[in-house]
């Protein structure tokens, strides 16, 4: 679940993340912040989950995601894959962490984070997070090529997807600036 924000000001209200679109107002690290891109929403792609539990109970203090997703732990940006029992959350110790199967969803945000299920976590795997959550410059760009590219399954796909973005571009750019011949 996610913190949304009906304006910068409003009162929270809690949301499943695969409810959220671009657009939206949530809860990150420094404050409200904009998702600008929902990857994986209409792709249904399944992946391993790690779920980290900080309280007793199945779902109290706890948040899953796939094992290369970034997230704060003792104050360090890290992959989840390196939580353990006894790693500091921002909701508390984690006490027991599980592991399953199940569809994925991303919300990425303009500050790269995002309060999930009142956890800080990065809002990208830790290989794009590692590079773009303390630099805005980088993240600015990551975060325009992610808007553009819209929900793809994979970042190969994305990538195909930018190339020919690019393609039509220069081939839109050099038809308009070639010299028309009339007859």
């Amino acid at each position: 679940m996610a913190c949304l924000f009906t304006s910068p000001t409003a009162e929270c209200e809690h949301i499943l993340m695969a409810d959220l679109v671009p657009g939206d107002l949530v809860l990150g690290r420094m404050g409200v912040t904009t998702v600008v891109a929902v990857q994986h929403k209409g792709v249904d792609r399944t992946a391993e989950i790690l779920t980290f539990h900080t309280a007793d109970g199945a779902h109290d203090g706890a948040i899953s995601m796939t094992p290369d997703h970034g997230i704060f732990v003792d104050g360090h940006l890290v992959a989840a894959a390196e939580v353990k029992v006894g790693s500091l959350l921002s909701t508390g110790t984690v006490k027991h962490i599980t592991q399953s199967e199940d569809t994925i969803i991303n919300a990425v945000t303009a500050d790269g984070t995002i309060i999930a299920d009142g956890i800080l976590a990065a809002s990208n795997p830790l290989w794009i997070a590692s590079l773009t959550v303390d630099a805005p410059l980088a993240r600015a760009v990551v975060n325009a090529v992610l808007f553009a590219v819209g929900d793809v399954d994979s970042v190969v796909a994305g990538f195909a997807k930018v190339a020919a973005m690019l393609a039509v571009t220069m081939l839109a750019v050099k038809t308009l600036s070639s010299p028309q011949v009339s007859a």
